[in-house]
């Protein structure tokens, strides 16, 4: 309505007393003394001149909406990508923590196989060497024996 009444200078007035507040402009008729003065506030075109208000207040809430649902969106979006980088780091300790235990197992295991083959070869080499002196001391004796008779 005061886009409409902006270059008016005239007053509408009801039993001599001017009428000044109008409040809803979208559900306002048009007040006038006559036609030409209707026809000066362009009144009878208003709907072309004055844009309804509850349309363009529909439309801003439409916006409105649109934008919180947008923002909710953003952040549920950014809270499951926070959730699932704290998981696939979850994820990436488990599997270090897997693969160190399994590498200290094997260290375990060739430590383990190389102290049971250096056993071994000590009790074979303990083994050859009781050999080699008892047959050593029996050829000496043989020998003794060979010679005092």
């Amino acid at each position: 309505m005061t886009y409409a009444l902006e270059d008016h200078f005239g007053t509408v007035s009801i039993g001599g007393r001017p009428i000044t507040n109008l409040r809803f402009a979208d559900d306002i008729d048009g007040l006038g003394v006559n036609v030409c003065e209707l026809t000066s506030l362009e009144i009878l075109y208003a709907p072309r001149r004055i844009p309804n208000l509850r349309d363009r207040y529909k439309v801003q809430l439409v916006i409105a909406v649109v934008v919180v649902v947008a923002i909710v969106v953003v952040v549920v979006v950014v809270v499951v990508v926070v959730e699932v980088v704290v998981l696939v780091v979850a994820l990436v300790k488990v599997v270090i923590i897997i693969v160190v235990v399994v590498v200290v197992v094997a260290v375990v295991l060739v430590v383990v196989v190389v102290v049971l083959v250096v056993v071994v070869v000590m009790l074979v080499v303990k083994t050859v060497t009781e050999v080699v002196v008892v047959s050593v001391v029996v050829a000496v004796i043989s020998n003794h024996i060979e010679v005092t008779k």
